[in-house]
């Protein structure tokens, strides 16, 4: 049986390849965040183990390793409010094209190229977040 030249089990076929990717999208995904627990965990237990042995023996070198130690958290928060900015211009951008795209693609009549303000929007509101957010006092 055909209809618009397609068999009965296309459909099921299609359905069953999505099915076994969103499955397949969704376990790597899963044990992508797995990993990430495991390395933020592996981390914290080496800086506490750290931090112990610091304050057992004081000294020069426990001072030098608490300046680089600092040095590496400011570098570390100077990278993330980096990204930041970076999600909220390229939210931008992406806005920017959407509405262009709509504004070319409907017609002169309709107003649906407002949807890629929501976008605009949100990405304005990452960047400000990220340049007007408060730096740690350690």
């Amino acid at each position: 049986m055909e209809a618009n030249g397609m068999t009965q089990y296309a459909g099921a076929a299609m359905f069953g390849f999505l099915a076994v990717g969103a499955v397949a999208l969704f376990s790597f995904l899963s044990v992508l965040s797995w990993l990430g627990l495991r390395s933020a965990e592996r981390q914290s237990r080496d800086r506490f183990s750290m931090m112990k042995a610091i304050l057992e023996h004081p000294g020069d070198h426990a001072d030098r390793v608490l300046a680089v130690w600092r040095e590496q958290e400011l570098h570390k928060e100077q990278q993330e409010r980096r990204a930041r900015l970076m999600g909220g211009a390229v939210t931008v951008a992406v806005g920017l094209a959407l509405t262009l795209m709509m504004l070319f693609l409907g017609n002169s009549e309709s107003q649906v190229w407002a949807v890629g303000l929501i976008p605009i929007f949100v990405g304005v509101v990452i960047a400000l977040f990220a340049l007007f957010e408060r730096r740690s006092t350690n």
